[in-house]
């Protein structure tokens, strides 16, 4: 038997050779797609946890803060300022600095004024300006 054996090694050497390589090759595919589904599976575990801790935090901040403040006494008076309704007797005052009014009315009368001509100039000698300083 085991001299059997040594002649068909000795015969067959290089098919078995051929065999083993394919052999490993596809042990080692087999290995790195166990791996890879491992990895997928510990990323989706840990993703889904980050899910239900941040679900979690939500539920928490509306149970124990967000109720308890729509059901306080100032909540309709909160909640309609954040929605920008107003009461009757109240105004909206907006405030703009001086600068920014006067460059708005500068553009305002420019653009009732100049030229596609002057605009290209313009546009022009601004580049030039940035270039050279």
């Amino acid at each position: 038997m085991l001299q059997t054996l040594k002649i068909y090694v000795k015969k067959y050497s290089a098919y078995i050779k051929w065999w083993l390589v394919i052999a490993t090759i596809f042990f080692m595919l087999m290995a790195i797609q166990v791996y890879t589904n491992f990895l997928t599976i510990i990323e989706a575990t840990e993703l889904t946890n980050l899910q239900t801790q941040k679900i979690q935090e939500e539920m928490d901040y509306i149970n124990n803060f967000q109720l308890k403040y729509l059901d306080s006494d100032h909540a309709m008076f909160f909640l309609s300022h954040e929605n920008n309704i107003l009461k009757p007797s109240e105004t909206v005052i907006a405030f703009r600095e001086q600068e920014m009014v006067e460059e708005q009315s500068k553009n305002e009368t420019k653009l009732e004024t100049i030229t596609p001509f002057e605009e290209w100039k313009e546009f022009f000698n601004e580049k030039i300006e940035k270039i050279k300083g």
